[in-house]
């Protein structure tokens, strides 16, 4: 192409942008919502247990996903992996922040050991989650932490390997409140999110 006909072109796709924007917008929007509701059924197929009201970001990765089950609102944050050959179950209220790494195994052919988060249990981002960890109910993975052991309720666990360094701050209620507000402004933007409650 020459540069006047490359202008053209650019012109004219500039135009037909402009012209047809709604349209545009309003059928990518529609594929989005297909794609969403495709893999919320599958989701809602595949895995052990979802609880009402639990949300699942874009590129949740699961191996094993009957194995999985997931409680009462519980969000799951983009990219987060988790394998669950062993068998992985989260409580209510959890929350899993983006790139969380949960493994039942460290190989495919390695024995595989359960791992259970409790009830109201936050993750920062990137955190990893090893093989037999249970971690007790309201306690708090700090971002980047690679918990190999248990952690006890009301816990706050940071650090490679995690140790714990104290006491959760917060009062539970307080932390599920804040976890409904996360999951409403989820809410608002659909089209991100699988929703496997929402049928």
């Amino acid at each position: 192409m020459t540069a006047p006909d490359q202008w053209f072109f650019r012109q004219m796709m500039r135009f037909f942008v402009w012209r047809y924007r709604g349209a545009v917008q309003h059928e990518l929007f529609r594929l989005a919502e297909q794609a969403d509701s495709t893999r919320t059924g599958l989701l809602r197929d595949n895995l052990g247990s979802v609880g009402e009201g639990t949300f699942l970001m874009w590129y949740v990765h699961i191996i094993n996903p009957e194995n999985v089950h997931l409680g009462r609102h519980t969000a799951i944050g983009q990219g987060s992996y988790l394998m669950g050959k062993g068998g992985i179950t989260i409580g209510d209220f959890g929350l899993l922040a983006n790139n969380t790494i949960i493994t039942t195994a460290y190989d495919f052919s390695d024995e595989s050991k359960p791992v259970v988060l409790g009830e109201n249990v936050w993750t920062g981002s990137r955190a990893i989650i090893l093989p037999g960890v249970h971690i007790g109910e309201n306690a708090i993975i700090g971002a980047g932490a690679v918990v190999t052991e248990d952690v006890p309720a009301n816990a706050i666990a940071l650090g490679i390997p995690a140790r714990v360094t104290g006491e959760a701050p917060q009062d539970p209620k307080k932390r599920r409140q804040q976890i409904d507000n996360v999951l409403s402004r989820m809410n608002r933007n659909k089209a991100n999110f699988a929703h496997p409650s929402d049928f």
